[in-house]
Formats: structure tokens, C-alpha cells, sequence
């Protein structure tokens, strides 16, 4: 078989051809190397410039949100935090604080969680002592961000700021804790739904160890172990920065095939022009000139591709030294410039404040930027017709004919458009629009929209302003930092005796003013607003008519931008009869004031605040400390927490509207003192009540006269110890404070005997010992009492199990068996014990007494010498 000839032209166009693709492939593997590199590391740098915006923004939105939070913390004082329903209101109204928030809570210093919302269930008590934020706060006594923890509350993941509460002294009070619930849509649940490119996501885990996710895409792994390493074997692009504040790290996720998505698309095309290469490379073989044209050919191709995606990638041979090179190199940096500039466009177009927009010959919306969807609350997906849901469902019909005949028009177009937002409030956008051309034909409509809504409801705000002001019986002014008339309301021109029209150049604020006043604007207002924005007195001017009008003065300082003073505003009302019937006042007070001064009775005056008003000398010297250290305290603060405590039900009953009178202990003073005290309402002229009186006199002497008669009355003269009558006093103040107590009843043996033998002298003296004995074996809160003859009683208060009771008889049986001596005699004794245990009935305790002497009679009946014991029903 005769071998197949070649012919020189297909040697030419086979060894052209593979030469042009063997070097084709060889700068194509190396474009395409160093192109997924370059490609990647630009992708690394903005996906490290994303991270460190995002970073620096959360940082940012955290200490905003601290700031707030101890803003909040600064108004709790101790009569919010002592008031359960103050500490309620306080975290339930509407506020900038509760909208950052998801939940509020107040922590006090043993974790008791004692105030929360939402609220907790009734009887529900939470308490973080064991968590580490908590003890950090109690430690540190600073702001804090907490690790993400798992909310008792119920609320699910979350992540705590926490800031302390601190009185004047800066004592640490309590916590004011603020929530933010990780699965919520807030600072940190949005972040977590952002995307990066496509599927790319953030994610934020803490930097102990182990790391833990604060926020994922996924929650099912929000407090989940995350991976130390923060890296992928899957090619992901993972950056990672710190967040302030918290010791969190932030992570940008960009999985490995998004990354490699555009290279494998630059390799399709490599692939795509390879082939080509090699059938240009068999066609230039037959025809040279077209081997030599062939890359303007390939430029062609590339030129006619990007015009139908500007962002496709092409090849283009830039590396030939003729003219051709020089062309394609050309075209590769205004291929590059031009992308550039696209790139700087779209940045441009997406951090714009204005909404940007293009639509089509439809009218459909193909493009919007960021602040578009985020003016009309949109979703991406939602943008080719999003904006007629926020219309009602009546008009959205008519308002798309119309936006279809506006884009067909072809012409520039502006309206203010209102619209209804998802929350239901208004939404006013003001709408530009322009028409587009390609080639001389209509192809859409682009535009930008701004919502004016803020904008308009100022104005509105500015109008009824200015109404109030033209309308309101004060005097309004405004002048410059100078000093130089502004502005002045109807009423104030009327008090000055001006022109409703007459022009305001040349009037000064001081050509009206009182000397007094003029110096007092110099030396106190004018500083105090500039320093703190505001000053609120009393000052006075001339009216038209030459008179001093006394007025309260409000002054305002206006600022711009950059921080300076642009204008000052001052409201004036009018107080010349209240000043003088507030003298008036004052005379009356002085008067009273001078006679309470010198009254021996101790006075004190008590606002409705709970705060001291007033106390007189007589205070002054009970308390050992001055007036001024004393009005405008708190009655808590003042008194103590043991002595506010003892006078807190007589206060809650005065302010209820009740004259009180008693009578009150003072065993710390020096000497033991005893007062007689009243309050006494104090009324305004609606009947509300204000505060009270309270009016004291010391009658210790009197008392303890009284007590002197009183122990007299109530002690046994041949024992020292109480007798019948004490023992029933003792037993009936124990069953008035429902103490739950145990009855000693007993009774000596063989004593009759003694008597009988020896003597009533001996016989007395015999029980004088044993009361001693008995005396010294119990508490000094016990109660030993002789009833009678060789009869004795003791009370045992506070005692839990009738074992305890049980175990004193042994000791009174004990010190009763123990040998006697007297004078010269030795004497043997006994005693039979009864006991009864339990609470004192309405009876008083009498039936104790009973159940314990009919123990006594059965320990006699089984012996004497022993006890018998039996427990009262409870």
C-alpha cells in the first residue's frame, strides 16, 4: 500500500498549527497561573478591607450601644432601684435604649436577676452569680461585652452588655444589663444574614479557648465549638479581624469555588480561543496574510465580546514587539483602565446616600443600588416591581400605567412620591428621573431616589413651631453670638412696646434688660451655656412702659456642624405676681420657721419624695449632725437601714393619709432613750398627700419610771426571778409574735418535807438557790418564773424540735438532784418536769401552760424525778 503523501501546504498548515497551539497552551497555562494568583490576591485585599470596615463598624455599634446603656445607668438612683415597680417602668418605657435593645435587665450584687423585660413569669427567679461576665462586672466595675451564653430567660442565644450602677460615691449598686438575642434581626443577627459575593458569609467566634461561634449563617451552630485555625482545605478565602470591645475575632468566608469561579471561567475561554488559535493556524497556512491578521482577528473577538458582557475574560497576545503587540497592549490597559473606572463606579453607585436605579423599555427595575433597596426596604429579589407593594393594594394598578407611560415618554421627569412603609408609617420619596438612549433609541429610564420624609416632617415641625411661638403668652427672642436681635414673638413685641412689622436691625438684648440682669448674663448665663447648652433663672426687664417685669428665663445655644455657637434663643414667662406672692410665702416660713426653731420638741418635714425638707434645731442636736446634712437626703439614707427599717410601716401608714402616734426604743444611744412620736399627713389643697411631719418628744424618764413600777410589779421578791404575773406577760408577748415556744412546768420534790423539818427559813432559802441554779442553766432569752410555792415555770422561745426542750429538762433535772447547802445542812431535793412544744394559740398560750402541767401531774404519777413531754397541734 503506497504510503499517503503530504502535500508541503498540509505539512505547513499541521506543523503551524501545532506550533501555535503547543505555544497557545504554554502562554495560556501561564496566564491563566498567574492570573488565578493575581486574581486571588486582589480578591484577599478587599476581602481584608471588608473585614476591617466591618470590624471597626461593630466596634463602633458596641461602644454606641454602651454608651447608651450607661447613659440609662446614670438615671437609676437608689429610689429606682429600691422600688420594684420604678425599676419596671424604668426598663418598660419607650426609649432609644429599649429599641437597641432586645431585652433589659437590672442584676443587684448577688445576681438575683430583679428586674427584667420583658417581664419573667410570676415566681420565676433567675440568677447569674455563676456566669463570667458577671463576675468580671463586679471585679472590674467597668462596661463590658459578655461571651455568648445561653439566655435563662428563655430568649435563646444571646450576647450581654453590661454597665455598672453606681450611687454619688461611686459605689457599685447594681448591674443594668442590656440583651442583644443572636437569632434576632439586630446589630449582631444582621451581620450574620450578610452575604459576602454570593455565598460567602461572616461570622464571629470568641478568642478563648475553646473558640465558640458568636454569630453563624447557620444557627444551629450559634454557641457551637468553631475551628481554631480558621482554615479551609477547600480553597475558601477566610479573613479574619478583631472586634473592639469584645474579645471576639471576625472572620469573612469566601468558599473555595466561588473564589475559583471567575479562573475556571478564564480557563473555558482559554480553551475556547485555543481551539480557534488552531484552525487560524491551518487557515494561515494556505493564506500567510491571514496567519498575519489573524490576531487583529482574535482582538476583534474580544473587542465584540466584552461589548456583550463587559466583565468577560479574554486573551489577547500582548506580548509580541511589532505593531500588533502594541496594539494588543493598547487595548489590555484600556481594557484594564476602563474596568477599573467600572469598579470605581459600582463602588461609587453603592455607597451612594441616594437611591440609584435603571429600568427597562418595561418599566421594570433591571438594577438599584444599596440605598434604593434600603429607602424602599426591599430585598434584591424583590426590586423589578418592589416598590407598588408599598402602595395600597387599590392603586398599584393606576401607579404602574402611569410609571409605563412616564418610561415610554422618553423624557425627564421628577416627582415627591408618597408611599406606605412595611412598619405602616408614611414614606415620602422625591423621584428623578432621566431617560436612556442607545443608538439612538429609548432603552429605559435611570433615576435616583431620596426620602425626604424626615426632611418634611421637620418642616411640618418647623411650621407648628412657629405657630406656638406667634401664638403663646411668653416672650421669645433669638439673637446672634453677638448679642443682636434676631427674632421676637408677637407677645414680646407687644410687651416692648414694638411693631408687629417694625424691623428688628440695631435692637440689642441688654437696652432692655435691668442692670442686675445684664450683669448676671455676663458673669453666670452666658458662661453656663456655652458650657452646657442651656441655663434656666429668673431674671427681669423694662416694659414699654418703664416697669420691671420678673420673669423665669430659659436660654438655648444653637451650634452647627463644627460645634460654634450659629444663634442663642430665650422663652420668658412672665412671674412678677407669683415673685411676690412667693415673698409672701417666704415670710410666712420664716415665721414658722423661728418658732419650730425653738420648740423643745424634736421636728422633722418629710416631702412625698421621701426626701428631708426641713429639721429644727432639736433634730439637729438628736441626729449630732447640721441641718445642711440633712435636708434633701433621703429619710433611708438619713436614718440608716436598721432604724428606716423599724419606721417603715408607720411612714407607708402616714402617707396613706393616717395621723400615727408611738412610741420608740433608742437602746444604741449613749443613755437608753425613749420617744414619743407622731406623723402627722401633710395635705395639699386638692387633698393629695405631700409628704409629712413628724413630731418627737423624749419621756425615757417617764418610761423608765414606768418600768421600774412595772418590774416591781412583774418579779418575785423572795427568787428575784418573774412571778405568775411576768411569766403571763412574758407568755402573752411570745404568743403575740406567733413564736413557736416550749413550757417548762415543774415542780420540786420531797421539798414539803424540808418546810416541815427544818423551817420556812431554810425552806425559803432552798428556793432562792434553786431559782439561782435555774437562772444559770438557760438562755438569756428564756424566761424563768416561780408560780407559786415550790412551783417554777421557764419558756423557752425559738426552739425548732421538742429534743431541744427535752434535753433542759435533763439539765433542770440534773441541777435539781445536785445536793443543797445551807448553813450547815446538806439537803436532798428533787423536781418532776412537764413540757409541752408548739406554736400559742389564740388563747394566749394558755393552753400550753395546761398541757404542760398535766405532763408535770403524769411525771409525778410515773415516779417523779422525770420528765414528761407531749407537742401541741400545730
Amino acid at each position: 500500500m503506497p504510503a499517503v503523501k503530504l502535500s508541503l501546504k498540509l505539512k505547513v498548515a499541521l506543523i503551524a498549527t501545532t506550533a501555535v497551539v503547543a505555544l497557545a497552551a504554554l502562554v495560556g497555562w501561564q496566564q491563566d497561573r498567574r492570573l488565578a494568583e493575581d486574581f486571588r490576591a486582589v480578591l484577599a485585599e478587599q476581602q481584608d478591607a471588608l473585614a476591617e470596615s466591618m470590624a471597626d463598624h461593630l466596634g463602633d455599634k458596641l461602644h454606641t450601644y454602651l454608651t447608651v446603656l450607661e447613659s440609662a445607668a446614670a438615671q437609676l438612683d437608689e429610689a429606682v432601684l429600691t422600688d420594684a415597680e420604678a425599676r419596671q417602668r424604668f426598663v418598660s418605657r419607650p426609649s432609644p435604649l429599649k429599641s437597641l435593645f432586645d431585652g433589659l435587665a437590672i442584676v443587684d450584687l448577688q445576681g438575683d436577676l430583679i428586674t427584667n423585660e420583658p417581664p419573667l413569669p410570676p415566681g420565676h427567679r433567675i440568677n447569674v452569680a455563676d456566669r463570667e461576665y458577671f463576675r468580671r462586672a463586679l471585679a472590674e466595675q467597668r462596661s463590658l461585652v459578655s461571651e455568648p451564653v445561653q439566655a435563662r430567660t428563655g430568649a435563646g442565644p444571646a450576647v450581654l452588655l453590661v454597665v455598672p450602677v453606681k450611687d454619688r460615691q461611686q459605689r457599685l449598686q447594681a448591674l443594668l444589663v442590656g440583651g442583644l438575642r443572636l437569632l434576632r434581626s439586630n446589630l449582631l443577627g444582621l451581620m450574620a444574614q450578610a452575604p459576602v459575593g454570593r455565598t460567602g458569609h461572616f461570622e464571629i467566634v470568641t478568642r478563648g479557648a475553646p473558640p465558640v461561634y458568636v454569630i453563624h449563617p447557620d444557627p444551629a451552630r450559634i454557641l457551637q465549638p468553631a475551628d481554631a485555625s480558621a482554615s479551609r482545605s477547600d480553597g475558601a478565602v477566610i479573613t479574619r479581624k478583631l472586634i473592639a470591645l469584645a474579645d471576639w475575632e471576625l472572620r469573612v468566608v469566601l468558599p473555595g469555588w466561588e473564589v475559583a469561579a471567575p479562573v475556571r471561567e478564564a480557563q473555558r475561554t482559554l480553551l475556547k480561543e485555543l481551539g480557534l488559535y488552531a484552525l487560524g493556524a491551518a487557515a494561515l497556512s494556505w493564506l500567510l496574510l491571514r496567519w498575519l491578521l489573524q490576531p487583529l482577528t482574535t482582538l476583534h473577538r474580544a473587542i465584540h465580546k466584552l461589548r456583550r458582557d463587559p466583565q468577560a475574560q479574554v486573551r489577547l497576545d500582548t506580548r509580541s514587539r511589532d505593531e500588533r503587540g502594541d496594539l494588543a497592549r493598547d487595548f489590555k490597559a484600556l481594557l484594564d483602565e476602563l474596568r477599573m473606572r467600572q469598579q470605581e463606579l459600582h463602588v461609587l453607585m453603592q455607597a451612594a446616600p441616594l437611591g440609584l436605579f435603571r429600568a427597562n423599555t418595561q418599566g421594570d427595575i433591571v438594577y438599584a443600588n444599596e440605598a434604593y433597596l434600603r429607602i424602599h426596604r426591599l430585598q434584591a429579589q424583590d426590586m423589578a416591581r418592589g416598590w407598588l407593594s408599598l402602595l395600597p393594594e387599590s392603586q398599584r394598578e393606576a401607579a404602574w400605567t402611569a410609571w409605563q407611560r412616564i418610561v415610554q415618554a422618553a423624557q425627564a421627569w421628577h416627582m415627591v412620591r408618597t408611599l406606605q412603609g412595611p412598619d405602616g408609617r408614611p414614606l415620602m420619596l422625591s423621584v428623578h428621573c432621566a431617560p436612556l438612549f442607545e443608538d439612538g433609541q429609548p432603552a429605559g429610564m435611570v433615576g435616583t431616589v431620596e426620602d425626604i420624609t424626615e426632611q418634611v416632617q421637620a418642616q411640618d415641625a418647623l411650621r407648628t413651631l412657629t405657630s406656638i411661638f406667634d401664638h403663646t403668652a411668653d416672650y421669645v427672642l433669638q439673637t446672634n453670638p453677638q448679642g443682636q436681635i434676631t427674632y421676637l414673638n408677637p407677645a414680646a413685641r407687644r410687651k416692648l412696646g414694638l411693631r408687629l412689622d417694625q424691623p428688628l436691625d440695631g435692637l440689642h438684648y441688654a437696652q432692655f434688660n435691668t442692670q442686675q440682669t445684664n450683669e448676671l448674663i455676663a458673669r453666670e448665663v452666658l458662661p453656663a451655656v456655652r458650657r452646657d447648652g442651656l441655663w434656666l433663672g429668673e431674671t427681669s426687664f423694662y416694659d414699654a412702659a418703664g416697669a420691671e417685669v420678673r420673669v423665669s428665663h430659659l436660654v438655648l445655644a444653637h451650634r452647627d456642624p463644627q460645634g460654634r455657637i450659629t444663634h442663642f434663643s430665650g422663652v420668658l414667662r412672665d412671674i412678677t405676681a407669683e415673685a411676690a406672692a412667693r415673698q409672701e410665702v417666704q415670710r410666712q416660713a420664716a415665721t414658722l420657721r423661728s418658732v419650730a426653731e425653738h420648740l423643745p420638741v424634736i421636728v422633722g418635714v418629710v416631702g412625698g419624695d421621701g426626701r428631708y425638707r426641713y429639721v429644727n434645731r432639736a433634730y439637729e442636736r438628736w441626729l449630732g449632725r447640721p441641718a445642711e446634712h440633712i435636708v434633701g437626703r433621703p429619710l433611708a439614707e438619713v436614718l440608716g437601714p436598721q432604724e428606716y427599717a423599724r419606721s417603715q410601716p408607720w411612714v407607708e401608714r402616714v402617707l396613706a393619709g393616717e395621723t400615727v402616734s408611738f412610741e420608740k426604743d433608742f437602746p444604741e444611744r449613749r443613755t437608753h432613750r425613749h420617744l414619743s412620736i407622731h406623723f402627722i399627713p401633710l395635705r395639699l389643697d386638692d387633698g393629695r398627700i405631700d409628704g409629712f411631719v413628724g413630731m418627737a418628744q423624749d419621756i425615757s424618764e417617764q418610761r423608765q419610771e414606768t418600768l421600774r413600777l412595772l418590774n416591781l410589779a412583774h418579779t418575785d421578791p423572795l427568787t428575784g426571778v418573774l412571778n405568775r404575773a411576768g411569766f403571763e406577760a412574758a407568755l402573752a408577748r411570745h404568743a403575740a409574735q406567733g413564736t413557736r415556744l416550749a413550757v417548762l412546768y415543774l415542780d420540786l420534790d420531797r421539798f414539803k418535807p424540808v418546810n416541815d423539818e427544818h423551817g420556812h427559813p431554810v425552806g425559803d432559802e432552798l428556793l432562792r438557790l434553786f431559782a439561782a441554779r435555774l437562772a444559770r442553766l438557760v438562755r438569756p432569752s428564756d424566761t424563768v418564773a416561780r408560780l407559786g410555792g415550790d412551783e417554777f415555770a421557764v419558756l423557752l422561745p425559738g426552739i425548732d424540735r421538742i429534743e431541744q426542750a427535752q434535753a433542759v429538762a435533763d439539765k433542770v433535772l440534773e441541777a435539781a438532784h445536785q445536793p443543797f447547802t445551807v448553813g450547815q445542812l446538806r439537803l436532798h431535793i428533787g423536781a418532776s418536769v412537764g413540757i409541752a412544744w408548739g406554736v400559742p394559740g389564740p388563747d394566749g398560750g394558755r393552753a400550753l401552760v395546761a398541757q404542760a402541767d398535766a405532763q408535770l401531774y403524769r411525771a409525778k404519777q410515773e415516779g417523779r424525778g422525770r420528765y414528761a413531754a407531749a407537742a401541741a397541734a400545730a
